[in-house]
């Protein structure tokens, strides 16, 4: 595979990480709920045919919105693409399938997930060292207006699984509008081997988070 103008994503990973999406489950909760300004209980797992048919992981009871959620190994976070690229300045969606079902990519395109949650997990999985929140309808948006700027060609390369089967597609974070993003941890790698990074540093504070969400209403988030 050639590298493009994007950069390729050099490790190989699954479609999904069930175990570990599960295990930190908690602390992707609370990292949201802290952003949102909501109580951790009003955020709850989607069922699986939501998941399947709808892509999402986790869905805000307090008004419907759909969050999806994926969370990567401690071990990425220090890997870079062929370009340089920090892991932890991108966040992939599967693009293909080997059953040849819809993708996270197509069902993100048709509308379906208001935003998106993408993580790297700590050295002993307990909580999360790096992560990004973001909104799906810019990112919706900005992938149309590349597709027509470049022709009908994503603007992202595509990598396959281990087993050649399936694939993804990794989408910097710089590329994207600046209001993609609604929160974001960028990893502090002397906090991290002093093991002293905590939940509580992930973000200002919630009323900065809430502020903007609450002041400019739901188009900043969905």
């Amino acid at each position: 595979m050639k590298d493009s103008k994007y950069g390729v994503t050099r490790c190989q990973i699954k479609t999904s990480n069930v175990f570990l999406e599960t295990k930190l489950l908690p602390a992707v909760i609370e990292t949201i709920a802290s952003i949102l300004c909501v109580k951790p209980e009003s955020i709850v797992k989607a069922p699986a045919e939501e998941d399947m048919r709808r892509n999402t992981d986790l869905v805000l009871v307090l008004d419907g919105r759909r969050i999806a959620c994926r969370v990567r190994k401690h071990k990425y976070l220090y890997d870079k693409t062929s370009t340089g690229i920090p892991y932890y300045d991108q966040f992939t969606i599967r693009s293909s399938l080997a059953s040849g079902n819809k993708t996270e990519l197509d069902k993100i395109m048709e509308g379906w997930g208001n935003a998106n949650f993408y993580g790297f997990a700590n050295k002993q999985e307990t909580g999360l060292d790096a992560w990004v929140f973001g909104r799906l309808n810019v990112f919706r948006l900005w992938m149309f207006e590349e597709l027509v700027k470049n022709k009908g060609v994503i603007p992202a390369a595509e990598v396959p699984n281990l087993d050649g089967r399936e694939s993804f597609m990794p989408f910097n974070i710089p590329d994207l509008p600046s209001d993609f993003v609604i929160a974001r941890q960028i990893p502090d790698f002397d906090q991290i081997a002093a093991n002293s990074l905590k939940v509580s540093q992930t973000f200002e504070t919630c009323t900065d988070f809430k502020f903007d969400f609450n002041a400019q209403g739901q188009g900043t988030f969905v």
